[in-house]
Protein backbone atom coordinates (compact mmCIF):
# COMPACT_ATOMS: atom_id res chain seq x y z
CA UNK A 1 0.00 0.00 0.00
CA UNK A 2 2.88 2.51 0.86
CA UNK A 3 4.12 2.06 -2.73
CA UNK A 4 1.19 2.40 -4.38
CA UNK A 5 0.78 5.49 -1.95
CA UNK A 6 4.13 7.01 -3.13
CA UNK A 7 3.40 5.78 -7.51
CA UNK A 8 0.66 8.34 -7.41
CA UNK A 9 1.57 11.06 -5.72
CA UNK A 10 2.60 14.19 -7.88
CA UNK A 11 5.10 15.82 -6.25
CA UNK A 12 7.42 12.21 -5.90
CA UNK A 13 6.30 11.43 -9.58
CA UNK A 14 7.81 14.64 -11.01
CA UNK A 15 11.22 14.08 -8.77
CA UNK A 16 11.47 10.41 -10.78
CA UNK A 17 10.68 11.81 -14.18
CA UNK A 18 13.23 14.11 -13.55
CA UNK A 19 15.54 11.52 -12.76
CA UNK A 20 15.40 9.32 -15.58
CA UNK A 21 15.09 12.24 -17.76
CA UNK A 22 18.45 13.41 -16.50
CA UNK A 23 20.28 9.93 -16.63
CA UNK A 24 18.67 9.74 -20.28
CA UNK A 25 20.30 13.34 -21.15
CA UNK A 26 23.48 11.60 -19.88
CA UNK A 27 23.57 8.51 -22.37
CA UNK A 28 21.92 10.00 -25.11
CA UNK A 29 24.40 10.24 -28.18
CA UNK A 30 25.65 13.16 -29.48
CA UNK A 31 23.18 15.79 -31.67
CA UNK A 32 20.32 14.13 -29.93
CA UNK A 33 17.42 16.68 -28.74
CA UNK A 34 16.92 15.15 -25.80
CA UNK A 35 20.72 15.87 -24.30
CA UNK A 36 19.82 19.49 -26.59
CA UNK A 37 17.10 20.39 -23.79
CA UNK A 38 19.17 19.61 -20.90
CA UNK A 39 22.45 21.41 -21.55
CA UNK A 40 21.75 24.24 -19.67
CA UNK A 41 22.65 25.57 -16.06
CA UNK A 42 19.71 26.38 -14.79
CA UNK A 43 18.47 22.55 -15.14
CA UNK A 44 20.97 21.91 -12.07
CA UNK A 45 18.97 22.89 -9.25
CA UNK A 46 15.89 21.25 -10.40
CA UNK A 47 18.21 17.93 -11.34
CA UNK A 48 19.60 18.03 -7.58
CA UNK A 49 16.17 18.43 -5.90
CA UNK A 50 14.82 15.16 -8.13
CA UNK A 51 17.84 13.00 -6.54
CA UNK A 52 17.54 13.76 -3.31
CA UNK A 53 14.11 13.71 -3.44
CA UNK A 54 14.45 10.35 -4.66
CA UNK A 55 16.41 9.16 -2.15
CA UNK A 56 14.05 10.44 0.52
CA UNK A 57 11.44 8.36 -1.45
CA UNK A 58 13.04 5.58 -1.29
CA UNK A 59 14.05 5.25 1.81
CA UNK A 60 10.59 6.14 2.90
CA UNK A 61 9.67 2.85 1.33
CA UNK A 62 12.14 0.68 2.93
CA UNK A 63 14.88 0.92 0.22
CA UNK A 64 18.33 2.23 0.52
CA UNK A 65 19.45 3.85 -2.21
CA UNK A 66 21.88 7.13 -1.73
CA UNK A 67 22.62 9.41 -4.28
CA UNK A 68 25.84 11.71 -3.40
CA UNK A 69 26.01 14.96 -3.73
CA UNK A 70 29.19 14.61 -5.68
CA UNK A 71 27.81 12.59 -8.14
CA UNK A 72 24.87 14.78 -8.55
CA UNK A 73 27.54 17.59 -9.27
CA UNK A 74 29.03 15.70 -12.04
CA UNK A 75 26.02 14.37 -13.49
CA UNK A 76 25.11 18.31 -14.23
CA UNK A 77 28.59 19.25 -15.45
CA UNK A 78 28.71 16.27 -17.74
CA UNK A 79 24.85 17.16 -19.21
CA UNK A 80 25.74 20.77 -19.23
CA UNK A 81 29.05 20.45 -20.89
CA UNK A 82 30.26 21.70 -24.05
CA UNK A 83 28.68 19.74 -26.87
CA UNK A 84 32.23 19.28 -28.97
CA UNK A 85 33.75 18.00 -25.48
CA UNK A 86 30.91 15.66 -24.70
CA UNK A 87 30.47 14.16 -27.69
CA UNK A 88 34.37 13.59 -27.77
CA UNK A 89 34.38 12.60 -24.72
CA UNK A 90 31.14 10.06 -25.39
CA UNK A 91 32.33 8.41 -28.10
CA UNK A 92 35.73 8.11 -26.36
CA UNK A 93 33.74 5.68 -23.98
CA UNK A 94 31.37 3.95 -26.44
CA UNK A 95 32.87 4.24 -29.79
CA UNK A 96 31.67 5.22 -33.39
CA UNK A 97 29.79 2.13 -33.39
CA UNK A 98 28.47 0.07 -30.12
CA UNK A 99 31.06 -0.88 -28.17
CA UNK A 100 31.37 -4.52 -27.48
CA UNK A 101 32.94 -3.62 -23.77
CA UNK A 102 29.87 -1.39 -22.84
CA UNK A 103 27.46 -1.37 -25.45
CA UNK A 104 24.58 0.71 -24.79
CA UNK A 105 21.68 -1.53 -26.41
CA UNK A 106 20.02 -3.86 -24.27
CA UNK A 107 19.48 -6.60 -27.04
CA UNK A 108 23.80 -6.95 -26.62
CA UNK A 109 22.96 -8.25 -23.42
CA UNK A 110 21.43 -11.33 -24.50
CA UNK A 111 23.24 -14.47 -24.97
CA UNK A 112 24.90 -15.57 -28.04
CA UNK A 113 22.98 -19.15 -28.08
CA UNK A 114 19.36 -17.14 -27.42
CA UNK A 115 20.47 -14.68 -30.72
CA UNK A 116 16.77 -15.88 -31.69
CA UNK A 117 15.23 -13.55 -28.76
CA UNK A 118 16.85 -10.69 -30.11
CA UNK A 119 13.96 -9.74 -32.75
CA UNK A 120 11.74 -10.66 -30.25
CA UNK A 121 12.99 -7.98 -28.09
CA UNK A 122 13.29 -5.25 -30.28
CA UNK A 123 9.46 -5.92 -31.29
CA UNK A 124 8.75 -5.75 -28.09
CA UNK A 125 10.34 -2.55 -26.77
CA UNK A 126 8.96 -0.69 -29.99
CA UNK A 127 5.65 -2.30 -29.19
CA UNK A 128 5.11 -0.10 -26.40
CA UNK A 129 6.41 2.76 -28.08
CA UNK A 130 3.81 2.82 -30.16
CA UNK A 131 1.27 1.42 -27.94
CA UNK A 132 1.81 5.28 -26.74
CA UNK A 133 2.16 6.62 -30.07
CA UNK A 134 5.78 7.29 -29.66
CA UNK A 135 8.67 6.67 -32.53
CA UNK A 136 12.61 7.63 -32.01
CA UNK A 137 13.17 10.73 -33.20
CA UNK A 138 13.91 10.79 -36.94
CA UNK A 139 16.76 13.56 -36.80
CA UNK A 140 18.89 11.55 -34.40
CA UNK A 141 17.74 7.77 -35.22
CA UNK A 142 18.58 5.24 -32.71
CA UNK A 143 17.90 1.46 -32.38
CA UNK A 144 14.57 1.54 -29.56
CA UNK A 145 16.57 -0.56 -26.86
CA UNK A 146 19.18 2.32 -26.46
CA UNK A 147 19.77 3.11 -23.09
CA UNK A 148 18.74 6.40 -23.39
CA UNK A 149 15.39 5.82 -25.26
CA UNK A 150 14.31 3.14 -22.66
CA UNK A 151 15.17 6.08 -20.09
CA UNK A 152 13.19 8.35 -21.63
CA UNK A 153 10.12 6.25 -22.22
CA UNK A 154 10.10 4.88 -18.37
CA UNK A 155 10.42 8.86 -17.49
CA UNK A 156 6.91 9.45 -19.84
CA UNK A 157 5.38 6.87 -18.42
CA UNK A 158 5.90 8.61 -14.90
CA UNK A 159 4.12 11.46 -16.81
CA UNK A 160 1.59 9.94 -17.84
CA UNK A 161 1.00 8.16 -14.28
CA UNK A 162 1.24 12.38 -13.06
CA UNK A 163 -0.91 13.77 -15.14
CA UNK A 164 -3.76 10.35 -14.84
CA UNK A 165 -4.40 11.92 -11.48
CA UNK A 166 -8.05 11.94 -10.69
CA UNK A 167 -8.97 9.17 -12.84
CA UNK A 168 -8.40 5.89 -11.32
CA UNK A 169 -8.60 3.73 -14.64
CA UNK A 170 -5.90 5.59 -16.44
CA UNK A 171 -3.03 5.63 -13.22
CA UNK A 172 -3.59 2.12 -13.31
CA UNK A 173 -3.72 1.42 -16.80
CA UNK A 174 0.06 3.71 -16.95
CA UNK A 175 1.02 1.86 -13.60
CA UNK A 176 0.89 -1.08 -14.99
CA UNK A 177 2.74 0.06 -18.14
CA UNK A 178 5.51 1.19 -15.99
CA UNK A 179 6.05 -1.32 -13.95
CA UNK A 180 5.69 -4.05 -17.02
CA UNK A 181 7.86 -2.19 -19.33
CA UNK A 182 10.25 -0.96 -16.16
CA UNK A 183 10.91 -4.93 -15.33
CA UNK A 184 11.07 -6.67 -18.47
CA UNK A 185 13.37 -3.98 -19.69
CA UNK A 186 16.24 -1.22 -17.56
CA UNK A 187 15.66 -3.89 -14.32
CA UNK A 188 16.76 -6.52 -16.86
CA UNK A 189 19.86 -5.57 -18.74
CA UNK A 190 21.18 -1.67 -17.28
CA UNK A 191 22.87 -3.36 -13.84
CA UNK A 192 24.95 -5.56 -16.29
CA UNK A 193 25.12 -2.20 -18.95
CA UNK A 194 26.21 -0.06 -15.46
CA UNK A 195 28.72 -2.04 -14.48
CA UNK A 196 30.39 -2.62 -17.75
CA UNK A 197 30.00 1.34 -18.31
CA UNK A 198 31.59 2.16 -14.93
CA UNK A 199 34.85 -0.56 -15.73
CA UNK A 200 35.40 1.08 -19.21
CA UNK A 201 35.34 4.80 -17.92
CA UNK A 202 37.28 4.09 -14.94
CA UNK A 203 39.99 2.48 -17.23
CA UNK A 204 39.54 5.88 -19.99
CA UNK A 205 40.16 8.42 -16.66
CA UNK A 206 42.63 7.35 -15.81
CA UNK A 207 45.20 10.15 -17.14
CA UNK A 208 45.91 13.81 -16.80
CA UNK A 209 44.40 14.92 -20.16
CA UNK A 210 41.38 16.85 -20.43
CA UNK A 211 39.34 14.15 -21.96
CA UNK A 212 40.16 11.74 -18.96
CA UNK A 213 38.84 14.63 -16.39
CA UNK A 214 35.42 14.60 -18.73
CA UNK A 215 35.17 11.11 -18.69
CA UNK A 216 35.24 11.39 -14.75
CA UNK A 217 32.50 13.51 -15.01
CA UNK A 218 30.32 11.08 -17.33
CA UNK A 219 31.39 8.28 -14.53
CA UNK A 220 28.88 9.40 -11.95
CA UNK A 221 26.20 8.46 -14.61
CA UNK A 222 26.92 5.07 -14.03
CA UNK A 223 26.64 5.03 -9.94
CA UNK A 224 23.35 7.20 -10.63
CA UNK A 225 22.08 4.70 -12.64
CA UNK A 226 22.67 1.59 -10.54
CA UNK A 227 20.93 3.74 -7.55
CA UNK A 228 18.19 4.80 -10.11
CA UNK A 229 17.79 0.73 -10.95
CA UNK A 230 17.15 -0.04 -7.10
CA UNK A 231 15.28 3.30 -6.04
CA UNK A 232 12.57 2.29 -8.42
CA UNK A 233 12.50 -1.39 -8.23
CA UNK A 234 11.80 -0.29 -4.29
CA UNK A 235 8.91 2.48 -5.49
CA UNK A 236 7.14 0.44 -8.13
CA UNK A 237 7.61 -3.15 -6.00
CA UNK A 238 9.52 -4.27 -9.33
CA UNK A 239 10.98 -8.18 -9.53
CA UNK A 240 13.97 -8.31 -12.19
CA UNK A 241 12.60 -11.37 -15.08
CA UNK A 242 14.55 -14.51 -14.17
CA UNK A 243 16.35 -14.40 -17.91
CA UNK A 244 20.23 -14.54 -18.41
CA UNK A 245 22.59 -11.48 -18.94
CA UNK A 246 25.37 -11.79 -20.63
CA UNK A 247 28.10 -9.64 -19.23
CA UNK A 248 30.66 -8.74 -22.11
CA UNK A 249 34.25 -8.96 -21.04
CA UNK A 250 36.91 -6.67 -22.36
CA UNK A 251 37.14 -7.44 -26.44
CA UNK A 252 35.35 -9.91 -25.90
CA UNK A 253 33.86 -11.22 -29.16
CA UNK A 254 30.58 -13.39 -30.43
CA UNK A 255 31.74 -17.44 -30.58
CA UNK A 256 33.01 -18.64 -33.91
CA UNK A 257 30.67 -21.09 -35.58
CA UNK A 258 31.03 -24.73 -35.07
CA UNK A 259 32.11 -25.99 -38.11
CA UNK A 260 29.77 -27.83 -40.09
CA UNK A 261 29.95 -31.26 -40.91
CA UNK A 262 28.96 -32.44 -44.18
CA UNK A 263 30.02 -36.15 -44.48
CA UNK A 264 26.18 -36.92 -44.60
CA UNK A 265 24.91 -34.77 -46.27
CA UNK A 266 23.86 -35.48 -49.52
CA UNK A 267 25.25 -33.13 -51.73
CA UNK A 268 28.38 -33.66 -50.47
CA UNK A 269 28.08 -37.88 -51.33
CA UNK A 270 27.46 -37.07 -54.58
CA UNK A 271 30.23 -34.71 -55.25
CA UNK A 272 32.30 -37.56 -54.11
CA UNK A 273 30.89 -40.08 -56.39
CA UNK A 274 31.29 -38.07 -59.06
CA UNK A 275 35.04 -37.51 -58.29
CA UNK A 276 34.98 -41.39 -57.91
CA UNK A 277 33.65 -41.70 -61.62
CA UNK A 278 36.75 -39.58 -62.65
Amino acid sequence: MAAMTIQTEATGLMARETAALSLAAAFSPPGSSLSGAFRTGDNAPAIRGAWNYLEVLCMENGGDASFPAADMDSLCRWISMDADRRATAHREVFGLIASRECSPYSTDYIPWDFSAHRAQALADIAGYYRAFGLAPDPGCPERPDHVSLELEFTAFLLAKVRHAQGNEEHVDICSDALRSFFSNHPLWWMPAFAKCFERRAKLLSNGSAGICADIKEYLAAGRLLRGWLAAEMTLLAAEPPQRPVALPAPGALPPEPEPLDCSSCPAAAGEAQGEGAQ
